[in-house]
């Protein structure tokens, strides 16, 4: 609720030293709207007594990253974690729409809006047993890949 959400910063913020660090993940945050994330940094700026550094990161598959979102993450220093996991053919095959189809084209328009808008952003990989073998065609795509260079971490899955 935005009641909890607005204690949480409240009492983060009074306490905090030197800077604080928001993460928002789990599920896909984006769903829960740019008005979420607007009362956040509102709420942010409001109990900022002593001046401290601030730093919000949002982990997120993608999906639903358009302009409006870039502009929000750039004006507000919003670092991205993007999760892509592998070539298209793999990453395909793990993350899909409800109806089964495929998402990779999509997180890379994200990526290349993100890039566009000089928005802060990373790459978090899932390996897959079936993705190890194909790890350096993967790790070429991203390095090549304008916007992709920043960082990548590597969650290894059995």
């Amino acid at each position: 609720s935005e009641q909890n959400l607005k204690n949480a910063i409240r009492k983060t913020m009074l306490c905090a030293e030197g800077a604080v660090s928001y993460a928002f993940q789990g599920g896909e945050p984006t769903l829960r709207g740019i008005d979420f994330f607007e009362k956040v940094v509102e709420f942010e700026k409001q109990y900022n007594k002593h001046g401290i550094r601030v730093n919000n990161a949002l982990q997120t598959n993608g999906y639903l990253i358009n302009e409006a979102w870039c502009e929000f993450f750039q004006k507000n220093h919003f670092l991205i974690g993007l999760s892509v996991d592998g070539t298209k053919e793999i990453h395909d095959s793990y993350r899909h729409t409800k109806d089964g189809k495929p998402t990779f084209d999509r997180i890379r328009h994200a990526a290349e809006l993100m890039s566009r808008y000089g928005v802060e952003y990373n790459i978090l990989a899932v390996v897959y047993r079936k993705a190890v073998s194909r790890i350096q065609k993967y790790m070429s795509l991203i390095k090549n890949k304008d916007g992709i260079t920043s960082s990548i971490l590597l969650v290894l899955i059995r």
